[in-house]
């Protein structure tokens, strides 16, 4: 089982966890209204495919092996994550006369070429596209689209000038069916992890203060442990790591926290607590007085992040404090190039966590105005999905990044 078709294998998986439940194919077959050999095979084929046994036989039934414990686990996960998509879809108003509850798709007895044309379509969004992706025809995939939206009984797309929009409710199976997906490729690494293999797929959802040091140190050291992980790193701002977290694309996400803490279905960590600090180039004017007023800031142009960061909205606040009037000359920006272009090129001040800028510090091209900025103490870490574990890869970064932390003396 490879990462593009982990979440094609539904019904393989629902088979699985009826004879973990009653430890017995017999039974699960009866409890499934399918016959003990389709069963059988289906377990086989599953089996087949992870290069693991899931079950020890014997004439009194079946009992899992730590193989299966490991995908019981997720898979009874993924089987709430499509009850998930159900009630969400009932609880719109449009889902409470239309939506059929007892759909195939909600009891993960799906084929993997619905399931597959459905996603390849909410991608690609072109029948064209997504057939190309699929290696089938445009009918086919016309097909299967209609297939799903009457066993569903709603419309999954709409059709606009720039191709096919995924409608409330697609939009809702779309984000499960990812979620689902994320979660038996972790399954996958499970069962690799406890064969002695560290494998899969690591995503990292990254904000500033972790880009320049933190992330890669820790980065560098587990690939040094274990080439044969990948790694991957998705940058964008905090309300786009999150999707991507929800829906099980990204692993983690690194770098300041968020107060309050996240709504349900999500926990935090607090790793460090962090201050920020005035940046300015290495030979910036205000670096050859004596002494720096607040005043003085506001005969500057200034880069500052976007007004829903937490480093702006702790600037603001200092502001308030310094009884100093916002800036009214200023950049937004998230990039730390950006950033650091803006100042290397202007007499412009920013707010940074000073360990943003470690390189460019060290070789003086950047530099910390002796100016305490009091009250900007912020918690930085990881958020996490609660609802699930981190896959073995991802808990080994998470370990490395723990580590480095304690060895900068962060």
């Amino acid at each position: 089982m490879n990462e593009d078709t982990a979440i094609l294998n539904l019904r393989q998986i629902k088979n699985f966890l009826y004879t973990a439940r009653h430890n017995s194919v017999s039974r699960a077959a009866e409890e499934l209204n399918r016959s003990q050999s389709a069963v059988s095979r289906s377990i086989q084929e599953l089996e087949n495919g992870l290069g693991a046994s899931l079950f020890d036989r014997s004439v009194n039934g079946v009992t899992l092996t730590v193989f299966g414990k490991a995908l019981f686990e997720r898979g009874e996960y993924v089987e709430q994550v499509f009850i998930q998509a159900r009630e969400a879809m009932l609880a719109t108003e449009s889902g409470k006369k239309q939506v059929r509850k007892n759909s195939p798709v909600f009891r993960m007895d799906i084929s993997g070429r619905r399931l597959a044309g459905f996603i390849a379509l909410a991608e690609q969004q072109t029948f064209a596209r997504a057939a190309l992706t699929l290696g089938t025809t445009t009918a086919a995939v016309r097909i299967t689209i209609r297939e799903m939206e009457s066993a569903l009984g709603v419309p999954l797309f709409d059709k606009g000038p720039w191709g096919m929009s995924l409608t409330i409710h697609g939009k809702t199976l779309y984000k499960h069916a990812r979620l689902a997906g994320n979660e038996l490729r972790r399954a996958v690494d499970d069962i690799a992890s406890l064969s002695g293999i560290k494998q899969g797929h690591v995503r990292v959802g990254t904000m500033a203060f972790s880009q320049t040091r933190i992330l890669p140190i820790a980065i560098n050291a587990l690939l040094k442990e274990h080439p044969d992980i990948r790694l991957s790193t998705v940058e964008g701002p905090y309300d786009s790591l999150m999707s991507s977290l929800l829906c099980g694309d990204i692993d983690f996400i690194l770098g300041a926290l968020r107060t309050p803490e996240p709504e349900e279905g999500q926990k935090q960590e607090v790793l460090l607590e962090d201050n920020l600090s005035l940046i300015v180039r290495g030979d910036h004017p205000l670096l050859k007085q004596k002494r720096i007023r607040p005043g003085d800031l506001l005969d500057y142009g200034w880069v500052l992040p976007p007004e829903d960061a937490p480093a702006r909205q702790l600037f603001e606040e200092v502001c308030k404090t310094m009884k100093l009037q916002l800036p009214a000359d200023i950049v937004e920006t998230r990039s730390h190039s950006i950033t650091r272009g803006l100042l290397m090129e202007s007499d412009r001040i920013s707010v940074l966590s000073r360990h943003q800028i470690y390189y460019e510090e060290e070789f003086r091209m950047l530099r910390v105005l002796p100016l305490e900025l009091a009250g900007t103490s912020r918690p930085i870490g990881v958020t996490c999905r609660s609802q699930t574990t981190l896959s073995p890869s991802a808990a080994l970064l998470l370990e490395h990044v723990r580590g480095v932390i304690d060895q900068l003396r962060l």
